[in-house]
């Protein structure tokens, strides 16, 4: 398990934000805490993203150039949304990864950089 420092980048129509933020590295998952207290666990191997906190977990899968299911459960209500997710690209580099991808006709980017 080692630490590192990484730069995490989320853009869409809606929003464009990136934050640095001190993640652990452990069996080919990245783990880190976002600002609003939602724990994010991607794995590389199997290359999926996992959010969590009080009032949702989401599930995704990505497969390049593929249409797979991901989920939202919503903790209050007890109920489970799935989303079809097309994965257009992933780049991976060590633990840096670049993936885009779509959910409801909406271009979504997700990145993880190591700092130097």
């Amino acid at each position: 398990m080692s630490k590192i420092r990484v730069k995490i980048t989320i853009q869409n129509e809606e929003v464009d934000t990136s934050y640095e933020t001190t993640a652990i590295l452990e069996e080919n998952k990245i783990k880190y805490v976002e600002k609003n207290q939602t724990h994010v666990i991607y794995n590389y191997e199997e290359n999926t993203l996992i959010r969590e906190n009080d009032k949702l977990r989401m599930q995704y899968s990505f497969q390049e150039g593929k249409k797979t299911e991901g989920q939202i459960e919503i903790k209050e209500y007890q109920k489970t949304i799935n989303l079809p997710i097309i994965t257009k690209k992933i780049e991976k580099k060590d633990q840096e990864i670049e993936i885009k991808y779509q959910v409801e006709n909406q271009d979504f980017l997700y990145k993880i950089e190591v700092e130097k």
